[in-house]
């Protein structure tokens, strides 16, 4: 059976023996072959399996037929000349012939020598070239920059480059997906398939195997396709046997695939039957280069071929390697990083480094494809590569000692648990662990010359599959001060919960007692990971990183979860605020998202917070002191919901009125010359507003028949016609309620029409106003339900609410819809802390407030949306809006603050004005609890 690709210290042995055989050379045709065949000998390849000599070709430049003196399609073309012979005369021969040549056949490199010297051109993903000479002599030396023809991988490329691969490989597996899908082949077996046929394409291209075994399996199968079933089922069967128990007769194109184990390959499937078409899916697969993507690019995969209600039905969302490091990064890759540092040169500071990192465990409880484990072991055997190569520096020893290399790993794949509910990501997971983890040791070879074999599979990464929710995460793993727990748990919002989701969320809150007399019932499906990990970590220092919807740190959401997590000693500590997710998938869903970062309170010392003045771009970090559940800097909790205003005496904030009348009582620009042609029904069209029609512009009517005589609706052929249908619409309506109200079809739903001037209120503003536009409206103009009104409001409480200190309240504490702040009176502003101006000051704010007013009418035709978009609002206004502000700011104390330091000072004012500023909880030591037996998946 042939070898598997070669060891570094291998490669690098007979690549020396190489060059003192060859470096004296000097002719061409007669030992060009034998020079080209042991050149490849190098790297354990044979040539007569990949390239051809003389392989015919047209020139580019004169359109004859030429002869390329060595060509691997797809990899390499080679041009070799005498001793002393013009190199570049050679180069320019080389490439004269890649114009000509196929796409699928344009090779990674071309190579042309005189054996003394070989010129080395790669090529990159984007079209650029790095090109080195080398002196054959000195081949060992710069050996490396080949050995990507022996599947090893220089994972230097930049995004973009990084991106378009990603992107080819999605595409290729896809199509694939797509043809096995047009026959009735089951989910499950369609899943293990998928998974077998990614590590075979993986194995084909970094060495788990000579390279192109399994391209060249499919390749000499007949074109007609019908003999692949068979060809793969019997290889599957190879791979789940040890080489000592195969058959004598096996085919001699299976028999050098080795023997896999770890349970990819020992279930008996039904092999989806091929056709030509199939045959030449999968053989486009084949042709790519699998060893130059990261197995992370395997959730994307999954996604782009899972129907979108699915992904909406399990919450899924596939998170980016950017979007992975800011929640890895300072949950604890940032910690290793500065221990690392600080061991300096110590070599024994170094080595007690080394071995606490086989101490940590890492569990994603919602590990989807796997994406969080994957990076977050690519990290952490990087890490563990830049300690050995510090210990190798510090103590002379070149090699390191290749066996201490490959046997005391101390970053190791059976340290990694996933939980996950579907079976195909599961195994996905399982498969892209074992990927990055063959991918860590083909680097750790690069740089030692030795690796673990990690064939047949021995250790591997935990994935269990099953619900996190009902699963007891400790049966799993073990809880210590050294577990490490992260991932990005479904994104349901409460109102889309199924059945079966809201009866997770049930019993993860019934297992705490901290949550007994809280709101839980409404939160959000990834709250119950929250509730889990708080169970899980009881009595441990494990910390914890969740990505979620932003909404779990506003409104409802994080009105119910901070005193949980403050009654259950547990503290906040690092947070990203709201910023816009990106995923690898096709059509991915637009999400805003935060990161929280927890444990029991005083495991760290130091709070870390991330901001992002631009919701797509690039975050400012700050140390607060303390963070809540906000992402405050500050240690008191949130507003509790109040009716009334803090201050006495200040007017009552309330909905508008509430139509729910299938449109049949409001009035369009369309309706309005009928509505106004029937003089009966004209006596009662009034204006109609919503936050639309207030912040847009536009004009809209309504029917208002609070006081409408009896006669003029019986006389009138419009009104009956509407409250007609409006009385229809009430009845077909699931709400009984509604229903009742179809026996009064003439008034709205819900009367709350202030009957003197009143100040309008949008329910839900854009997230990127700098303030939240609002104006005064007179009684006679209709606020509908999309509207909240404060009647007689006085202008005083006009420029608070106009501020950018009642901005951030807002977008602090209101809830959300999508990323726009949803404002409702005993959220916001009954809870907000005013200070009533008196005497000067009450003077300086009328004046601030005109001032606004003035700048307004500056430009009488503008409507609100475009006087308050952050790009085109007028100069004159914003510096209205700044005096204000100034103004406002210096009633709390606060001079230029930043947004979050507003919001602090008016959390400490709030909670002076309630008489209800807590003790700060307690820093408790954890009561221990025993340990649970570990188990592993099968």
């Amino acid at each position: 059976m042939p070898a598997p690709s070669l060891s570094m210290k291998e490669i690098r042995t007979r690549s020396s023996a190489f060059a003192a055989r060859w470096a004296d050379d000097v002719y061409e045709k007669g030992e060009s072959q034998s020079f080209w065949n042991e050149f490849l000998a190098i790297f354990g390849i044979d040539r007569k399996r990949v390239a051809y000599f003389e392989k015919r070709a047209e020139r580019f430049s004169t359109g004859n037929q030429g002869f390329i003196d060595l060509f691997w399609p797809g990899m390499l073309l080679v041009e070799q000349k005498s001793a002393g012979k013009d190199l570049a005369a050679a180069d320019a021969q080389a490439f004269d012939y890649l114009d000509g040549l196929p796409a699928k056949d344009f090779p990674r490199a071309v190579v042309v020598s005189d054996f003394g010297h070989i010129k080395l051109t790669r090529f990159d993903e984007d079209g650029g070239a790095s090109t080195y000479l080398i002196d054959t002599k000195n081949l060992e030396k710069e050996i490396d920059r080949f050995t990507f023809l022996a599947g090893y991988v220089q994972r230097d490329f930049t995004a973009a480059q990084e991106e378009s691969v990603n992107a080819k490989a999605v595409k290729l597996m896809s199509n694939l997906y797509q043809e096995i899908t047009r026959d009735h082949y089951s989910e499950h077996e369609t899943a293990v398939f998928m998974t077998r046929v990614l590590f075979l394409l993986f194995g084909d291209d970094t060495g788990l195997w000579p390279r192109g075994l399994f391209h060249d399996l499919v390749d000499q199968s007949p074109v007609d396709g019908e003999a692949v079933a068979g060809t793969l089922d019997a290889l599957f069967r190879a791979l789940d046997r040890p080489e000592t128990e195969r058959s004598s007769r096996l085919s001699e194109s299976i028999a050098p695939f080795p023997y896999v184990n770890g349970g990819i390959f020992n279930e008996h499937i039904e092999v989806p039957q091929f056709d030509s078409a199939m045959r030449a899916a999968l053989l486009e697969c084949c042709r790519f280069d699998w060893g130059s993507i990261s197995p992370d690019v395997f959730g994307s995969m999954f996604q782009s071929v899972k129907a979108k209600v699915d992904r909406r039905a399990h919450g899924e969302h596939y998170t980016t390697p950017e979007n992975i490091s800011k929640t890895i990064d300072p949950l604890f890759m940032d910690s290793f990083r500065q221990q690392l540092a600080a061991c300096g040169t110590n070599l024994n500071k170094l080595r007690a480094f080394h071995k606490s990192l086989a101490d940590y465990t890492y569990l994603d409880p919602a590990c989807g494809c796997g994406n969080f484990l994957v990076v977050a072991y690519r990290e952490m055997r990087g890490l563990e590569l830049e300690v050995l190569r510090k210990i190798r520096d510090v103590t002379g020893n070149e090699m390191l000692g290749s066996f201490e290399v490959a046997n005391t790993l101390n970053v190791r794949p059976e340290q990694f648990f996933g939980i996950e509910i579907e079976e195909w990501p599961a195994a996905i997971a399982q498969t892209a662990m074992f990927l990055v983890d063959h991918q860590a040791n083909m680097t750790l070879s690069q740089e030692f010359g030795e690796a673990p074999d990690r064939l047949p599979i021995r250790d591997a990464a935990t994935i269990v599959v099953g619900n996190a929710i009902r699963l007891d995460w400790a049966e799993i793993v073990p809880p210590t001060d050294k577990t490490l727990v992260f991932g990005n748990p479904p994104f349901v919002g409460m109102a889309w919960l199924s059945a079966s989701q809201q009866e997770d969320s049930r019993l993860a809150f019934a297992q705490l007692p901290e949550a007994k007399g809280e709101r839980s019932g409404r939160l959000d499906y990834v709250a119950s990971w929250y509730a889990k990990a708080i169970s899980y970590a009881r009595g441990y220092k494990a910390r914890f990183a969740f990505v979620s919807t932003n909404s779990i740190t506003q409104g409802d959401q994080a009105r119910a979860l901070d005193p949980i997590f403050r009654k259950a000693n547990m503290a906040i500590d690092f947070g990203h605020r709201t910023f816009k997710w990106t995923s690898g998938a096709a059509n991915a869903a637009a999400v805003f998202c935060t990161i929280l970062g927890f444990s029991a309170a005083g495991t760290v010392k130091q709070k870390r917070l991330f901001d992002y003045p631009d919701v797509t771009g690039q975050p400012l970090e700050s140390a607060p002191g303390s963070l809540n559940f906000y992402l405050i800097d500050s240690p008191l909790p949130g507003p509790s919901k109040r009716t009334k205003p803090l201050i006495p005496g200040l007017p009552l904030m309330s909905k508008g009125s509430q139509p729910t009348d299938g449109n049949h009582l409001t009035v369009t620009a369309e309706d309005y010359a009928e509505a106004t042609g029937d003089t009966y029904a004209a006596k009662y069209l009034r204006p109609y507003r919503q936050s639309k029609e207030m912040i847009q512009g536009g004009e809209r009517w309504c029917l208002w028949l609070v006081d409408a005589a009896p006669s003029d609706i019986k006389n009138s052929p419009f009104l009956k016609t509407r409250l007609t249908a409006v009385a229809a619409a009430r009845l077909e309506s699931p709400t009984p309620s509604v229903n009742a109200k179809a026996s009064t079809p003439s008034l709205f739903t819900q009367i709350r029409q202030p009957k003197r001037k009143y100040l309008a209120v949008p329910e839900v503003s854009s997230e990127n106003r700098d303030y939240i536009p609002m104006r005064y409206y007179e009684p006679d103009v209709i606020a509908g339900n999309k509207l909240i009104v404060i009647e007689d409001c006085p202008l005083w409480v006009f420029g608070y609410l106009q501020s950018a200190a009642f901005t951030a309240w807002v977008k602090t504490f209101a809830g959300r819809l999508k990323s726009d702040p949803s404002i409702s009176p005993d959220l916001t502003y009954c809870v907000f802390p005013f200070i009533e101006p008196t005497g000067k000051k009450l003077v300086e704010f009328g004046a601030a407030v005109g001032g606004v007013l003035n700048a307004r009418a500056i430009f009488p035709d503008e409507p609100l949306a475009a006087l308050y978009s952050q790009v085109g609002m007028p100069l004159a206004l914003r510096k209205a809006h700044e005096r204000l502000d100034k103004l406002v700011d210096g009633m709390y104390g606060i001079s230029n603050p930043t947004s979050s330091e507003r919001v602090a000072m008016l959390l400490k004012k709030h909670h002076e004005l309630v008489n209800s500023v807590p003790a700060l909880f307690k820093l408790q030591e954890p009561v221990r609890r025993k340990a649970v037996r570990q188990r592993k998946s099968a």
